[in-house]
């Protein structure tokens, strides 16, 4: 028989003794991650458990109420939507091989249930590249789909190795920038988190970018007090100051990337490409056998792609589980905003669409 529970962040410590029966987990899955963004404001962080004899499966998520949307009216109040934590999550479990499938159509069949039974409209997942945790899934979402492919280095190469294997034309720009005098350090978030805050806002600045990813000084002091432990932070100093960082979340032998920064100004120095490949050096010495550099649009899938030809399938899922519900909402943003992108923008859910 089947048993349910969901935990909150005052559970910490049972969420932890759960987390240490499945083996195979990202830092995505841990309490203190999902920490960040209930103390950034998202929602709610809660942990759907599930089990069945000896088989768990653990599912984190952050549950937005809708409430808070501008548009939105009060008979919404009781409605929610839940979102992976920025950036990769998904459920994970400890079932054998042979008994996964049917073990992730259980789980999924619950969780649809719960989602119904408390006022969940949508949901959206973003699984692990590196734990590919989207294995089973296949039938379980309205929309689950590749999203792209992520580059991934292997760091067990050595400093030779790493540069031999980056594009030519990426070779000679690590070398021009040491030739520039560029320097590349790893630095404590203590000592340079506000200069990396400040030269992100100025990078989200530059891209026009106004949307979720444009977290402010806020945002870094909350992932810095609660991921002291796990970040990774790189930058690369010209003559007086930095004019490029890097931010990368280290767990179980694995970096991931998750936010970079730089100057402009100093673009014809070739900082990006000098930070991306003093990390993979830094990884090596370390001990650390995969760098996961993600994946992004075009001009930034082409960058990452200058520093390894491997990659990994990154699969995204989501479902809308009150219809009802979910085309009110959308006729509320309809009535009461500026109205929905022109359109079909793919975002999901569609009632957010340009709000984040």
């Amino acid at each position: 028989m089947a048993n349910i529970d969901i935990l909150t962040l005052a559970d910490e410590a049972e969420w932890l003794a759960l987390l240490e029966q499945i083996p195979a987990r990202g830092l995505g899955h841990y309490p203190r991650f999902a920490r960040v963004y209930e103390e950034k404001g998202d929602g709610l962080a809660e942990c759907f458990v599930y089990r069945e004899g000896s088989l768990l499966a653990l599912y984190p998520y952050i549950r937005r109420p809708v409430s808070r949307l501008a548009f939105i009216g009060e008979h919404f109040g009781d409605y929610s939507d839940i979102v992976t934590p920025y950036c990769y999550g998904g459920h994970i479990h400890n079932a054998p091989e042979n008994r996964a499938a049917e073990f992730v159509k259980a789980l999924r069949n619950a969780f649809d249930a719960h989602a119904r039974e408390t006022g969940v409209v949508s949901e959206f997942v973003r699984f692990h590249p590196l734990l590919q945790n989207q294995a089973g899934c296949k039938g379980m979402f309205d929309h689950f789909f590749l999203h792209r492919d992520n580059i991934v280095v292997d760091s067990r190469r050595n400093e030779e190795a790493l540069f031999r294997q980056c594009r030519p034309t990426f070779r000679r720009s690590i070398k021009k920038a040491r030739r520039n005098g560029l320097e590349f350090e790893a630095v404590s978030p203590e000592d340079m988190g506000e200069t990396f805050a400040t030269l992100y806002g100025k990078t989200m600045t530059r891209h026009n970018q106004t949307g979720y990813l444009n977290f402010g000084p806020d945002f870094f002091r909350i992932l810095f007090r609660n991921l002291k432990a796990d970040c990774r932070l790189f930058a690369v100093r010209g003559e007086k100051h930095v004019i490029a960082a890097a931010l990368f979340l280290e767990y179980g032998g694995t970096m991931d990337y998750f936010l970079g920064a730089s100057d402009r100004e100093f673009f014809s120095l070739f900082p990006n490409h000098l930070i991306m490949h003093g990390v993979t050096c830094w990884a090596h010495d370390r001990g650390i056998e995969t760098v996961h550099l993600g994946g992004g649009r075009k001009s930034l899938y082409f960058f990452k792609s200058g520093f390894s030809k491997k990659t990994v399938p990154f699969y995204v899922g989501h479902t809308v589980h009150d219809s009802d519900t979910y085309r009110g909402l959308m006729e509320e943003r309809r009535k009461k905003s500026s109205g929905l992108p022109h359109g079909d923008s793919g975002f999901f859910p569609a009632y957010r669409g340009g709000l984040e």
